[in-house]
Order: structure tokens, then sequence, then C-alpha cells
């Protein structure tokens, strides 16, 4: 109770208090505003709406990784705090501000928290710690409110704790922003100081008033007044344990940070070699998967997200203009009657189909697209009947993510199966096909299968697209934008529409598509500058204090004389309206730099106008970062430019770019970001990824269309920056930052050609042609420098027409031989050389190339030196495209100069470049690109090209590595034996060398170890091997081993057969060691090591240390995202190992309720729709093993409830796997329904999958016949009657089918799984010490009377060592299981399996093997005897038993099946009495 001298004072205060209780609550609103930086609008009409809003932010959570337990238990704190607010809030709802009351302002600001939640990852646990401290409060209020008088004084408490809370709200929104959430709300719980703990502590003391105001109102009333002090006490009691569990929770979390921290380094480091290795390799895209990745929209159209890259949503752009747009203006364009003739158009009339509105730069053209996009929308939504889908996307120049033709194009995509369920239903269909490619950085691929199915007969459906800023297209873009308005002209029956927006440069391109014109002028906006006019004057700070006269006079003159994109400006520009609104733009500009130069010190004037030359040039966007470090290396001066940008003058003219256009470029880079400020309340922000940017795209020109002050004409611009670039490449400053070494290495050459250096003074003439000299003659070792870049020649030449760059290197030493003994002796050499025959322009880069070739230390380093080399040597070819135009060339630099004696070389290495030097700028250097394949003939070339270039053992051995990789074995050898020859024996000599151990850093020193470790392995010395192993692991304690070394050193244990000392081998290492192991090439063969340790641990007894391994690396790869594929692993060793079914199925659960983007994971580079069809499959085989084994129908229903629902989880909404892939669920589901459904269903689900294989067996691919042959053997083996037709396509699978079905250079899923990785040059665990070959079990040679052999193979699954293999029959037997996932089994095996069944079934098996493998009671097929294969699409099969031999077209008795034989065993079924 309260104390008699504080019922004094709050009788006396509450006495005194006149406040008003609506302006209390709207100066709330204006403090929110002021803490978050936005204005907290009504968006929700109820309750309802709110809980909705906030489940969809709450799914979208970045770590909730769309876990929905974790999504139900904040949703109900969501519920029930909205719940409390609203009834604490009743005696409110009349005195506040009616437009916006408490309620609904607090649960407004509520989801926006939740929104921030979303875009900045923010930590689960510290989401709902938050929330349940707001819950308890909220209790309070209304155990209170319920007992206080309804007067103004009492109202004001009320209001007090009100306001105090939605100042919470606004702390812990700004708080999430800044990424520092999880210390504030640890030093919150701790009643630490700071801004969200001093707004808990208000919010504390505001409650605390309320209860004494309550226990004064209710004074005399003991009975009500003890039941009160009861339920507040129950609350206290409560908050009190929640904060004590959440102050040790949130301590927990800061005590393991630096472990947390330690981890993420190391994986940090991990997923550095992974982009590494991922960039180089030649990945095949998984056979059995296809590319993997607000209104209502279908839940299935994440699967056509999840297919597309990720890139800046045009979404973004469009809530950009929208911030700036006025109501109610841009509506003149729907008065036009071309719009009205387009918008009603009918498909085949002579209605336009493409408008295109031109106007000058600034004229409002993209307020008018935003509108018009409105316009449609609201259009396609009042009208049901045309069933219309609106697109939009708006180009920039300087956003790399909306410049280019294919990315609008994808976009659209992804937006008609946002908006349209039936559509998206459609364009998912054809990502599943099994014979459909789709490139989906092709944009006429993905338009003429994607988007134009959708919009012509017999689709109902009408398409608009709205494209802003058609103008701001490169140029080779804007020949796409051609090409795909032109095949939009010339289509039949294509019902989509365009509106587009361009300056008057677009005007002949768009004529020749068809496009209609409206011109944006003056006139047609006046009302529209009217209200831009009035909407500065009344609200920009420095307009809205005159007077009502003056402002009408500024309105009157602006009128007659602005264009809009004076007012368009943002506030710094608006600002300037009062002396400048008489002239135009160019005039504003230059006013506005007049004031930045007069506020700039004359010694940064130089600094800032470098910096506003890099940005008006580049060729692309550049970072804070980049232009960070351009200052630190162009400039002497303390120029602030992070000072500059915050709202200084500069800042008038340059912006940093949103969150949404940060440009990582890697997991690695995030990991990075995320080290860089992980619960540091005081650490800086990294903003260093965001672009820097021009306000206004006009601005750009501006800045290079002079030269006086801070603007730079062309020449001199692209001068300078090729300069800097030269002297980067030439590793004169080694302090630049990586991505600007990578911009130099691509773009030099580009801003070279746009210098004139006839017109430069000759000093600068000279420093450009010694920037020239210097990077060409490789005088500085720029060769290895791109080489480390990963930038060569092909990627250089590609942003030139053919035979460009080598006229420009023509000229530059046509220049340079013009100035002797001025220019440096290296330039002056390299122009002479170039002079006399510009063919050797790149030699001495491709010298250095081949020099570093012969020096390389491994494989990896020598592919990567022959790649350059050979790039470099090709690019003599480009001098034809000279020869053909000989008007471009002074005679003297084809002056007849005898040919250098590797001049023929030459010709060899470009012997397959026709063409390369006009790439397809699409086919970016990505991880779905082929690398080229080099001919045997080529190798030789480079390696004899140049004859003065020693060769050692080394130079032999490398030649050697390359033809391997090029798979010329017997040519490999050759020189392989020749490197042996030339040096002394491996083994002997790093024996000798580590007999006294010198003293090395721990990387050289770990080298050595591991050098000696193969050397070991591959003198049979398995013992040495494995300790040499353990020596480089310990040898640097700070790096963890390579994941590729650790699987060596797990081979090398293998082949002992012991399988303790392979578990403790498996146990010494570090945790970020199993982690590298664990994903070392799980894609490819990594799958089989988990099989080993899995059966080793069991048989040693080391069960419990298997899961506790596995649960350690998930954790670690949890925090990247990126455990799926593990968990899968972890899984199955809780099944085959603990025979535990249902922690099996929670881990594969988990996965099934996580949500994918399409990328492949980090570090196991595993496709996601690769998982899902695992977790998918496995999950499949073990409900149906709990259907089997229970006679409860309860049980069953549930089971069969549960089967059902799998291709309806999350993981399977967001990403596309092939329809033939899951044929084994819904067979599963079919056995099921036998019991569990009518006979109708089970037939329906018998029918669709046996169509499914089917269409797979007659399209027109044949890599997924292997596959669907044993599917279909399944399906037909469930009924009666079709046991023969089940045997002999099981026998089929390894022939081809028809020999006319294109061959795609995709084989068959087990083809997939033998491709060892071809780049990865370190990993040599294939040969590494284990004693089995893959030839020693092997059919080689393959058999002559089996038809046509496709290629197929398959592995025994059972126990035998090494797995016995099929590539085709030659009599051996196989028994396919009909109840497991893609289950063989040898004669041996099966019978092996059949005894475990009589000892105890599934128990005995993993007692004998280790693990379980096929399961018990299970039916097999077998192949038909007499199988004789497939000859040119025919199928023979000899006869037994005095049969006749079987001579049939496959295709045709596939038909029979399918027409005759299927139906009759139906009619069989239906017919057969139970």
């Amino acid at each position: 109770m309260v104390a008699e001298p504080d019922l004094l004072a709050i009788k006396k205060e509450l006495a005194n208090d006149s406040r008003d209780v609506a302006d209390l609550w709207n100066d709330a609103l204006r403090k929110y505003k002021g803490i978050v930086g936005e204005d907290l609008l009504p968006k929700f009409a109820s309750v309802d709406a709110m809980v909705q809003f906030g489940t969809i932010e709450m799914e979208n959570f970045h770590q909730f990784r769309h876990n929905q337990k974790k999504v139900d238990k904040l949703r109900s704190l969501f519920m029930a705090n909205l719940a409390y607010i609203q009834k604490g809030a009743e005696q409110l709802i009349a005195a506040a501000t009616p437009a916006f009351p408490p309620a609904a302002a607090i649960g407004t600001a509520l989801t926006y928290m939740l929104s921030a939640c979303k875009q900045v990852s923010a930590d689960y646990d510290v989401v709902t710690a938050f929330f349940e401290d707001i819950n308890t409060f909220l209790q309070r209020i209304t155990i209170l409110e319920s007992r206080l008088p309804r007067y103004p004084a009492y109202r004001n408490c009320l209001m007090d704790v009100f306001t105090s809370v939605l100042e919470m709200c606004g702390f812990a929104t700004k708080y999430i922003e800044l990424g520092r959430f999880k210390k504030w709300i640890l030093n919150m719980v701790r009643g630490e100081d700071g801004e969200l703990g001093g707004a808990r502590k208000k919010m504390d003391t505001s409650l605390s008033r309320l209860q004494s105001a309550t226990e004064y109102a209710i004074l005399g009333n003991t009975e009500e007044l003890r039941r009160m002090n009861s339920d507040l006490q129950q609350n206290q009691d409560m908050q009190t344990k929640m904060m004590e569990d959440q102050t040790r929770m949130l301590e927990d979390v800061m005590r393991s940070q630096d472990s947390v921290l330690c981890d993420l380094q190391n994986i940090q480091k991990l997923l550095v070699k992974f982009e590494e290795r991922r960039r180089e390799d030649t990945p095949k895209q998984r056979v059995a998967t296809k590319a993997s990745g607000q209104n209502k929209q279908p839940p299935t159209s994440n699967q056509v997200r999840s297919f597309f890259e990720d890139s800046l949503n045009p979404a973004h752009e469009y809530h950009n203009i929208k911030e700036s747009f006025i109501a109610d203006t841009c509506t003149w364009i729907f008065e036009e009657p071309l719009w009205q003739s387009w918008l009603t158009r009918e498909q085949g009339k002579d209605s336009p189909r493409m408008i295109a509105l031109l106007g000058s730069a600034g004229s409002g053209k993209s307020h008018l697209a935003v509108n018009i996009h409105d316009q449609l929308v609201n259009v396609a939504e009042k009208d049901t009947t045309t069933n219309t889908c609106v697109a939009h996307f708006y180009f920039r120049e300087s956003t790399k993510d909306l410049n280019e033709v294919y990315k609008a194009v994808n976009w659209t995509v992804m937006q008609i199966a946002e908006q349209n369920a039936v559509l998206c239903e459609k364009i998912c269909v054809e990502l599943q096909r099994d014979d459909l490619e789709i490139d989906r950085w092709n944009w006429k691929d993905v338009w003429s299968k994607l988007v134009q199915p959708c919009f012509t007969p017999p689709m109902k459906a009408r398409l608009c697209v709205v494209w802003d800023g058609l103008d701001e297209l490169p140029e080779m873009e804007q020949q796409n934008l051609t090409d795909l308005f032109t095949l939009m002209k010339y289509t039949a029956n294509l019902n989509v529409m365009f509106v587009c927006t361009s300056r008057e440069m677009l005007k002949d391109l768009l004529s020749k598509a068809g496009a209609h014109f409206i011109e944006v002028t003056k006139e047609k906006q006046l009302p529209d500058l009217k209200a831009l006019i009035w909407q500065h004057l009344n609200n920009d700070s420095g307009l809205r204090k005159f007077s009502k006269y003056m402002k009408q006079r500024i309105s009157s003159t602006l009128e007659d004389k602005a264009d809009v994109q004076h007012l368009r400006q943002r506030t710094s520009c608006s600002q300037s309206t009062g002396r400048a609104y008489a002239r135009r733009l160019g005039g504003l500009y230059l006013n506005m730099v007049a004031d930045l130069q007069h506020h700039t010190p004359a010694d940064e004037l130089h600094a800032m106008k470098t910096l506003l030359c890099w940005l008006a040039y580049s060729y692309r966007p550049l970072t804070l970062a980049e232009c960070l470090s351009i200052l630190e290396i162009t400039s002497e001066t303390s120029f602030d430019l992070e000072r500059e940008l915050q709202g200084r003058q500069l800042a008038r003219f340059l912006r940093l770019g949103d969150l949404e256009e940060r440009m990582t470029g890697s997991a690695a880079e995030d990991i990075k970001l995320s080290l860089q400020t992980q619960n540091k309340s005081d650490a800086p922000f990294n903003d260093g990824d965001l672009p820097l940017k021009f306000q206004e795209r006009s601005m750009a020109g501006f800045f290079r269309g002079g030269e006086t002050g801070l603007r730079t004409l062309g020449k001199d611009g692209h001068c300078e920056i090729f300069i800097v670039c030269s002297d980067i490449l030439c590793g004169r400053m080694p302090n630049a930052h990586a991505a600007l070494r990578q911009y130099a290495a691509i773009n030099a050459m580009v801003h070279l050609s746009w210098v004139s250096l006839k017109d430069h003074t000759e000093h600068d003439r000279i420093r450009a042609l010694n920037a020239l000299g210097n990077l060409m003659s490789n005088e500085s070792h720029a060769a290895t420098t791109l080489e480390a870049l990963g930038v060569d020649y092909e990627e250089i030449n590609e942003g030139f027409a053919s035979g460009v760059l080598m006229f420009n290197m023509a000229y530059a030493a046509k220049m340079a031989v013009a100035l002797p003994g001025k220019v440096s002796s290296s330039t002056s050499k390299w122009a002479a050389s170039v002079a006399a025959d510009v063919r050797v322009a790149f030699d001495p880069l491709a010298r250095g190339h081949v020099a570093n070739w012969f020096q390389a230390k491994d494989a990896k380093a020598a592919l990567l030196s022959f790649a350059f080399a050979h790039s470099a040597i090709a690019m003599w070819s480009s001098i034809m495209a000279i020869l053909q135009h000989t008007d471009m060339v002074n005679p003297v630099f084809l002056n007849g100069h005898a040919l250098q004696p590797h001049l023929e070389s030459k010709r060899t290495v470009d012997a397959s470049q026709t063409g390369n030097s006009e790439t397809d700028s699409h086919d970016d250097k990505n991880a779905d690109e082929e690398q080229p394949d080099y001919t045997t003939k080529q190798i030789l070339a480079v390696f004899n090209c140049f004859d003065d270039i020693p060769k050692d053992a080394n130079a032999y051995l490398v030649v050697a590595m390359v033809l391997e990789e090029s798979d010329d074995h017997a040519s490999a050898l050759t020189y392989g034996l020749r490197a042996l020859e030339m040096c002394p024996i491996a083994y002997e000599t790093i024996r000798k060398a580590f007999a006294n151990p010198p003293s090395l850093q721990p990387k050289l020193l770990r080298a050595g170890l591991v050098t000696r470790a193969k050397a070991e392995v591959a003198v049979g010395k398995k013992d040495e091997a494995i300790a040499s192993y353990e020596e480089a692991r310990l040898a640097d304690p700070e790096e963890p081993l390579p994941g590729f070394n650790l699987k060596s050193a797990f081979n090398a244990c293998l082949s002992k057969k012991d399988d303790a000392m392979l578990v403790e081998l498996v146990k010494n290492w570090k945790p970020m060691e199993r982690l590298a192991w664990m994903t070392w090439d799980l894609d490819r063969v990594g799958n089989d090591d988990h099989d080993e340790l899995r059966r080793a641990a069991t048989r040693a007894g080391q069960q419990e240390y298997l899961y506790q391994a596995y649960d350690e690396v998930l954790k670690l790869l949890d925090t990247v995202a990126a455990a799926a594929p593990i968990r899968y692993h972890l899984a199955i060793t809780h099944w085959e190992v603990g025979l535990d079914i249902e922690a099996a199925k929670a881990l594969i659960n988990e996965t099934l309720d996580t949500s994918s983007d399409g990328y492949r994971f980090a570090l196991t580079n595993e496709d996601p729709a690769y998982t899902l069809v695992c977790a998918v499959l496995f999950m499949s085989e073990l409900i149906y093993e709990q259907y089997r084994t229970t006679s409860d129908p309860s049980v069953k229903a549930q089971l069969y409830a549960e089967i059902q629902s799998l291709t309806k989880r999350p993981l399977a909404q967001s990403v596309t796997s092939l329809k033939s892939e899951l044929t084994h669920h819904p067979l599963t589901i079919a056995r099921m329904s036998r019991k569990m459904a009518t006979a109708r269903e089970f037939q329906d689900i018998m029918e669709h999958s046996f169509n499914v294989c089917y269409d797979a067996l007659t399209d027109n691919v044949g890599w997924n016949d292997f596959r669907n042959l044993n599917e279909l053997a399944a399906v037909i083996s469930s009924l009666e009657g079709l046991e023969k037709e089940a045997q002999i396509l099981f026998s089929a699978q390894f022939s081809k089918l028809d020999p006319s079905v294109k061959e795609n250079g995709e084989e068959s899923e087990a083809d997939d799984e033998e491709e060892e990785d071809p780049d990865e040059s370190e990993d040599d665990s294939v040969n590494d010490g284990s004693d089995h070959d893959d030839h020693d079990n092997d059919d080689y040679p393959l058999p002559t009377d089996e038809g046509d052999l496709a290629g197929a193979w398959v592995e025994c699954s059972g126990e035998c060592m090494p797995a016995q293999m099929w590539r085709a029959w030659k009599g051996r037997p196989m028994y396919f299981c009909t109840i497991c996932w893609n289950v063989f089994l040898c004669e041996d095996c099966y019978h092996k399996r059949q005894g475990y069944n009589q000892q105890g079934g599934d128990t005995a098996c993993r007692e004998k093997v280790g693990t379980v493998y096929c399961g018990t009671n299970h039916s097999y097929i077998t192949p038909i005897p007499g199988w004789k294969g497939i000859k040119d699409g025919v199928m023979n099969i000899q006869g037994q038993n005095g049969e006749e031999t079987t001579s049939v077209k496959f295709r045709d008795w596939l038909e029979e099946l399918k027409t005759v034989k299927w139906k009759q065993a139906w009619e069989r079924f239906w017919l057969k009495e139970e």
C-alpha cells in the first residue's frame, strides 16, 4: 500500500495535472518520429490485420530459418501484447487523437519493429526477450486500468504509461536497425544506462505512478485494494523470474561471444576458400535438378523466386520514387487519348501495344511510371475478367542490378508468379520439366519459355509492363532491348502491353519497335508543377517561413520559368530555389558547386575533384570503401569524406546507397561484416560496402560537362583513372582496396580507349604512355597481379568491338615512338616492338604468365597461369579485324616484319578462339559457367611458345598437370615421366630434408609435411603418412588444416581397417577441422566418408561421440545458414546407427521447415533442390517404416496425413525440383493409400506416378532415363501381372533407349556422382591410401552383346568393400529394392540382408555392419533373363526355356505398356475379389 506522505504527494500531483490527453499523445507521436526517423501512420484496419502482417514479417526473419515453432511462440506473444494494449487503452480511445489512438499506434509500432528485425536478421531469443518484457508491463496496465476512475488526471497518468511504451518501441526499432539490439537488451534487463534502458526506466516510473494513482482512487475499498495488490504481486513475481531467466540467457550469449567470434573468423576463412574453389570449378548442374531459388501471393511463387539469381528488387527503387511522390499528381497521362486506346486494347486489334513517354532529364518520367504502375494495379484488382498481371522495373545506370535487360525480364516472371496463382503454377510446371533447360542469364530464353506461354492462346491472361529509364541502359543492353521489342512485335497473339519512359535519344529505337509516343511537356505538367511548388513552399524549412504574399510571388515566377527538376531535387537543392529558380538546371548546379568550393579548404579541392571524377566516369557504382581508398592513394590531404557526407556541402551532390544495395560479393564478406559489428555497441558502423552515388543522375552528366572548378572533361577524367589503374596493377599502390584492384584489372583498358592522346599536353601524354608501358611490358609483374585478381584477357577484351583493343595498342605505340628519350625505357622498348608488329602487344604479359606457369607450386596454380597465358597469346587474333579494315591502321604497324619463331604456336593457340573477342556480356564468370576445354595441341603450343624461357622439371610437371586436366592421360604420363627423369626421387629427397627439421614458418612447415605425407602414401607407408598429416595439422595451431588434406588423412587411415583408430583420428581434430572435412566435396563424393565414419564409429562403440561431432558442426554451420546438408547426414546417422526414427524425423522436419533462396549452400556447395529431394524421400522412407510396423489405425492415419504434407512444407514451397525426382514419394503414398484411402485414390496416385515416369522416358533428353526406368519398374511392380515388364524396365537402365534423343552434356544421376572435382588439384584423396581402386571391381572391358550402353553406372548399396559396380550386366545379378529409394544390392549383400532379417532384422544388420542398409522384408526386382540390350532403339531379349527371342523397338514396347498392359492390369485390379 501507498504510504501517507506518498498519498498526499499523488493527491496534489493529480489535482495540479491540467495537461490535455490528446496533446500528450501527439507529443508522443512526434517523439517516436524523432527516434525512428519516420512518421507512425495508420496502416491496419483491425487487430487481425496487424497479427497477419506481423506473422508474415516473423516468417521472413533470417534467423528464424522459417522455424514454425519459433514463429508460433513469437506470434502468441505479439497477439497477447496487442490484446493487453487494446484492453488497457479503453479509457483513452475517446480521449486521444481519434485518427490514431494509442492501441492502434503502439500495435503499428510493434509491426515496424518486426519489419526492422526481418531486414537486419535480429536474433530470435533477443526479440522474444523484448516481447516478454513488454508483455509483463502490459499485464500490469490492464490490472490497474480496470480500477481507474474515468477522470482527466487519471487518464493522463495512463497516457504517460502508453507514451513511454511507444518511446520504448521506438528505441528498440532504432537499435535493431543499428545492429545493437542484443547489447542494449542486456543493458536494459540489467538496468544499466543507455537510451533503451532509460526508456524502460521511464516506463517503469510511469507505471509506478499509475499504480499510486489507482491505489489512491480505491483507498476506501480495502477488499479491492487487497485483490489488486495480490494481482500485482503475482505479476511482479512473474516479471522477476522472467528477468532472471532473460539475464541468464543473455549473459550466456555474451559469455560465449568470444568463442562465436573465433568460429566465425575460421568459417570466414573456409568460405573464402570455398568461394575461390567454386569460381575455379567447372560445376555440372546436378542431373536430377534444375537451379533452385504485399498482396497475398501464391506460396509456390517462392519456387519461382529461388530459380533466379538474388538481385535488388525493383520495388526498392519504386519505394524510393514513391517517397517523393505528391498525391494527386501525374494524373494527366490518364486523360491522354493514346492511353485510353492502349488500356482498352483488345488482342489482335490495331490499338497500340507499346507507349513510350519521352521527356528531358528531370521532367518527372519516373514519377509518371510509378503512378502508371499503381493505376494499372488498381485496374487489375477491380477488373477480374481480364486476368491482368502488372510488372514494373526501373533501369538505373549506376546500379548493377538495375542496368541489364535480362534482370528486368527475370523480375517480370517473378512478379507474374507473385500475382497470379494459375500462372505461377504454369511457370512452376515449366521449371520442373526434365526436358526443358532455361538459361536464367539469357533474357530470350526466359522470355520465350516462361513469359510468352503465359500470355498466348489458349491462356486468357494479359500482362502490362512498366519499364522506366530505358535511356539509362548501357549501349550493349540497348541492343538487347531492341531485340526484345522486335521479338514481341512479331509474336502473334501475344497479349503483352508495354509502357516505358525514356529521353529523346531512344526515339528511333522505340519507333522501330512500333511504339506510340506521348511527350512529357511543361504544359501537360503545369498542374503537377503547381502542386510541387506549394509542397516545397509549405514544407521546406527555409521556405515555409515566407509570408503568403512572398510564396505567391515565388509560385507565379516558378510556374513561368522553372522546370520540374528544379523542385524535384532534395531539400538541399530546394533551399537554393530562392536564388536560382529562374535559371535552368545547369545554372542551379553551378550555384551549388560555387557554394561547395566556397566552403571547402583550398588544399582539399583536388581530392574532391578526383573523387567526383571517379564517380562520374567509373563503369560501375563505387562503394564508400573504394572511394576512401581512391582518396588515400591519390591525395595527401586529410580530406574527410565521411564527414562531408554527414550533411555538409558535398552531401548535396552525393549520397550513400541503401542497405539493400550493399555490394558484398560473397558469404565470406557477409561474415566479415557481422564480425566487425557483432555485439559491439561502441563499434563504428561499417558502411564501406554501400555504393556512393550522385543525388541525381543529371549530376553525373553535369560533372562530365566541363573542365573548370570541380568538373572534368572525359579525356582528362579517363586518363587520370587509367593512370591510377595502371599504378594499382603494377604494384605501386599496394594499399588499394581489393575491390578497387578488381575494378582496375577489368576496366583499365576501357578507360584508356577514351583517352585522346593527341589532344593532351605532352606532359600528360607521357604520363599516360608510361602507365600503359609499365603495364604492358610486365616490368612490375602485372601478369602476376592479373592472375591473383582472376581477370583474364577475354574479360578485358569483351568490352571492345573486334580488333579495337589491338588498334588502341598500335595507336599508343605510335605515339610513344614519337617521343624518344621522353618515355621510360620499358615503355620505349615495348612501343618499338608493337610499332613493328602489333601482334606482339601482349607478348610481355604472355611471357610472364608462361614463366609463372613453369614455376607453379601446385596444379591449381598451374591451371590458373596456363589459362592466363593461353588467353594472352590468343589476343593476337584480334589483329585479324584490323587486317580486314586496313584504313584503321597506318601501314607502319604491319610493315612485313618477319614473324617471330613462336607465331606458329600462336596460330595453334588461336585455333579455337574464334569469336572470343565478342562475348555475351551476360556470360559472367560465375559458378555455373563452363571453363574452356583445351586440346593437347593448344597446350603444347603454349608450352613451346617462348623458347628462351628455361624448362626445368617443374615445367614438364605443370604441363603434365594441364594435359591430365584435359583428359589426355597418355600425354600427361609422358611429360610427367620426363619431369621425374629430371629430378631426384621425391620421397627420399623430402625424407632427408626432414631428417633435421628446418626452422620454418608454420605455413611452410605444414606444406612440407603434407608433401611428405603424399610421398609416403605413394610408396605405401600408410602409418608414416598418417603421422605426417597429424604433424602437418599441428604445425600451425592458428589455422585449421584444409578439408582436402583432412580427407587424405582420413582415407589413409581408412585403408588400415582399424575402426577405433579412424574414430580417434577424427576426434583429435579441432571442431573447425571436422567442419572442413564433413563439408569438403560433399556435393560430389563426400557422402562416402560420412558412411565410412558411421560404420566405424558403431563398430568401435563410439555412437555417442558421433552424434556429438555432428551437433557441434551443425551449430557452426547454422551461423552461415548452411547446416541443412549436414543435418541430413545426422538424421541418417540417427536412423542407420541408432535406429531412432523420431530423432531422424525431427532433424528432417527442421530442414523441411526452413526456406531457401535457391543458392547453393555455402561450404558444401549442395543444391537446395537436392536437399529437398533427399529430405522428402528419406522422410517418406521413415514414415513408411513406421507405417509398416504399427497396427494402430489411428497412428497409420496420422502417418498417412504426415507423408501427404511433405511437399507443402516451406522448403518445398521455396525451391523447384524436377517433377520426376520425387516419384518415389507419391509411390510410397500409394502403398499406404491401399489401406488408408479409397481404391480410386490409390489408382489416381499410381496413374500420376506412371505418367511422370513415362513422360520422362519419352521426352527429348536421355540423361533422366536411368532414374525413371527404375522408378517406373517400382510403380508397375505394385500391380499383379506386370512383374515381367518391371524386370524389362529395370534391365534397360544401362541402355541408350533411343538413338535419336539428344545428348545435351548431362549424364545420369549415377554419372554425376562419379564425377571427381576436375579443378581441385590439391585434393589427392582419390588415390591417397585407400586400398580399393574403382577398376578393381569394374566391368571393363564393357560387353559388346548388350547393345548401345548409355554410360550410366551404379554401385551396390550394401556392405561389400570395395562396392560392387555395374556399367553393364555381364550376366551378374542385381537386386533393386522397390521400398527404399535408390537402393541396389549385389547378390552377396542381398543374401546377407536376408540372413539379418532372420536373425533380428535391422538390429542384427547394425551389429554386424555398423549401419543399417535396405530394410526388413523388403521386395526386390531383378534383371530379366536373356537381356541383350537395346541396339539402335530395338530391344532384344533372348528366349528362355524354349521361348522365342523378343526383338521390338523399345519406344513401341513402352507405348504398348501404357496403352494396353497398364490398362489391363487395372482391369484385373478392379475385377479381383478381395
